[in-house]
C-alpha cells in the first residue's frame, strides 16, 4: 500500500531533507516537532497545499521565507524549545498568508522586531503570541489594524491575578482590581505595575497604547465602510 497520509507527524526525526514530503500529494495538515537539523522550510515550495502546519523545536530555521509558499494555511504555528527561544530574522515572509485564521508565535526572538507583517492577515482570528517581540507601539498598531480579533496580548496589558473577560478594556475597570494585583505592560521592555503603588502610571500607559491603536484603527473602519 503506498503511504499517502493527509496528516503527517514527524517528531524527532532529525533530519535537514524534507523534500519527500512533496511526493505526498495528499498531505493538507503537518507537525514538524524537535528536528534540531532542519535548517529552512524551502522544501514547502514543492508541497502540496497545507491547511495546517506545526513547526516546534526546529532550532536552526532562522528564516521563514519558505513557508510563503503555503498562502494556504488556516493555522500556523512556530515555537522554540522548552529551554531556549527560536532566533527569527523576520515576520515578513508571514505577510502572505492571507487565509491564516490562527497563527501562533511561541517561545521566539525576532531581529527585525516588527509586527506590521501581521496587519496583512485580514481573516485572522485568533493570535497567540509574546508580549515581548516587538516595541509596545507594534502591539498597539496591530491591534488597530486587527480590531476584534482574539488575543490577550493586543489589549496591551496582562494581569497575573485576574482573568479579564475578552474584549475588556482595563481602563474601564482598573479600579476593580484589588491593590495586590500586577498589571505587565505588553512591549520589550515592558514593565510590571502593582496597582496599589502605580495606578496612575498605568492609566498613563494604557491610554498611550489606546491613542496608537486607535490612529490605526479608525482609518482601517473608514476603509471598510468605505
Amino acid at each position: 500500500m503506498q503511504f499517502d497520509p493527509v496528516q503527517l507527524s514527524l517528531t524527532n526525526i532529525q533530519a535537514a531533507d524534507l523534500d519527500w514530503v512533496s511526493k505526498l500529494p495528499r498531505i493538507r495538515d503537518l507537525l514538524i516537532e524537535w528536528n534540531t537539523k532542519l535548517e529552512s522550510f524551502d522544501f514547502l515550495r514543492n508541497v502540496a497545499p497545507l491547511t495546517r502546519l506545526r513547526a516546534d523545536g526546529t532550532k536552526r530555521t532562522h528564516f521563514l521565507d519558505g513557508i510563503a509558499h503555503q498562502p494556504s494555511l488556516k493555522s500556523l504555528w512556530i515555537g522554540g524549545g522548552i529551554d531556549s527561544c527560536l532566533e527569527v530574522a523576520s515576520l515578513r515572509p508571514l505577510s502572505s498568508l492571507v487565509n491564516l485564521e490562527q497563527l501562533f508565535l511561541i517561545c521566539i526572538r525576532v531581529d527585525e522586531p516588527s509586527l506590521t507583517p501581521l496587519a496583512q492577515l485580514t481573516r485572522l482570528k485568533c493570535l497567540r503570541i509574546q508580549s515581548n517581540i516587538a516595541p509596545m507601539e507594534e502591539y498597539a498598531r496591530l491591534a488597530g489594524a486587527l480590531p476584534g480579533i482574539e488575543s490577550d496580548m493586543l489589549r496591551g496589558f496582562l494581569t497575573l491575578g485576574w482573568v479579564l473577560p475578552s474584549g475588556t478594556d482595563l481602563l474601564d475597570v482598573i479600579d476593580q482590581l484589588k491593590g495586590e494585583e500586577q498589571v505587565i505592560m505588553v512591549g520589550k521592555g515592558g514593565r510590571r505595575f502593582k496597582v496599589a503603588d502605580n495606578r496612575d502610571k498605568i492609566v498613563k500607559a494604557l491610554l498611550r497604547f489606546r491613542g496608537i491603536r486607535n490612529l490605526v484603527e479608525q482609518p482601517v473602519a473608514a476603509r471598510k465602510r468605505g
